[in-house]
């Protein structure tokens, strides 16, 4: 009986975690860069990582400039074109620049685990960690940013 229980009690325990404000948005999204998109009109920050930032550059493993910002801002719109830009979002507040924060989906996937997970943007630490095991994968298998030299985001935009 309690094992039947367990799944209703985690259900229930999302719920209590998702602020009164959340709202829920599904539609075509627009990439705005390799963390924001636009659905329903309304602007969104991907919350749990951070894509290098348009201008961003970063190194190959051979030491050649690329262009990881506008790699990752490319690879997301790659990626929501497969399924015609659709997607399932939902809100948790704004965060200190009051921009919307948001988890979305395409099926049962994840945007961030996408992203991070191909090495396109990293974990960003002063949220929850949900995508901490993409992240590990695509350094463990060099993957993207991982595969050369790079700045964080957030190292990067303070510098400039």
């Amino acid at each position: 009986m309690i094992r039947m229980m367990v799944p209703l009690l985690l259900a229930m325990s999302f719920l209590l975690c998702v602020p009164a404000n959340a709202k829920s948005l599904t539609g075509k999204a627009r990439v705005v860069d390799g963390d924001t998109i636009i659905v329903s009109g309304e602007r969104l920050r991907l919350m749990g990582f951070d894509a290098p930032e348009s201008r961003q550059t970063c190194l190959s493993p051979v030491g050649i400039e690329r262009p990881c910002g506008r790699k990752a801002t490319e690879y997301l719109d790659l990626v929501l074109s497969t399924v015609d830009h659709q997607v399932a979002c939902k809100t948790f507040g704004q965060d200190r620049y009051r921009r919307t924060l948001a988890r979305c989906v395409i099926g049962d996937l994840y945007l961030g685990s996408w992203m991070v997970r191909s090495g396109h943007a990293v974990v960003w630490p002063w949220e929850d960690q949900w995508y901490l095991a993409d992240q590990d994968d695509a350094r463990l298998a060099e993957r993207g940013l991982w595969a050369g030299q790079f700045e964080f985001p957030w190292v990067w935009r303070r510098a400039q």
